[in-house]
């Protein structure tokens, strides 16, 4: 649970330079294909951000690249979802690159880990979306690491980055 917040970068940043789509992405396809026709014309940008070399899960990038932007238009409403959107992709970006990564072996790294799980959750009110959001992570039980995703959940980034930070001190 603890690397939830992670897993939309992982997809979508982590595997830069492959060349390979992942088998078990194949089972997001169909969420993929929702997120597209909910998401019109805009689709086109974020399949392209969402393909490989960038990503080897592009369906699993583009269905959960549509939950993050529905759930920013719940959390800032229609007029400044985007920038919600934008906002929080770069604390999870910045967290990735400043705090996470360059603290692996760090033992208050694994303590930050346990203060900030839950820091920033924010609980989706849209029941569609919450069952989105449990399909599509469904994938990452099929993976040769499998990561175990006990409830739907989004965290606002900025709050889960403070947080982070200030137990890395």
């Amino acid at each position: 649970m603890k690397y939830l917040a992670a897993i939309p970068l992982i997809i979508s940043t982590c595997c830069f330079g492959v060349s390979e789509i992942d088998p078990v992405d194949k089972s997001n396809k169909k969420y993929a294909d929702y997120a597209c026709d909910k998401m019109g014309a805009d689709c086109k940008k974020f399949t392209k951000a969402c393909e490989p070399p960038n990503s080897s899960m592009p369906n699993t990038c583009i269905a959960l690249t549509y939950f993050k932007l529905e759930v920013a238009k719940e959390l800032c409403g229609i007029e400044k979802y985007v920038e919600c959107y934008v906002s929080n992709n770069e604390y999870l970006a910045r967290w990735m690159h400043e705090l996470n990564l360059p603290n692996v072996g760090n033992p208050k790294r694994a303590v930050a880990f346990e203060k900030c799980a839950n820091v920033g959750i924010y609980d989706v009110k849209s029941s569609e979306l919450k069952k989105f959001e449990v399909e599509v992570l469904k994938v990452f039980q099929k993976i040769r690491e499998p990561i175990d995703i006990k409830s739907p959940s989004y965290q606002k980034q900025k709050d889960f980055y403070l947080c982070f930070e200030k137990h890395l001190k």
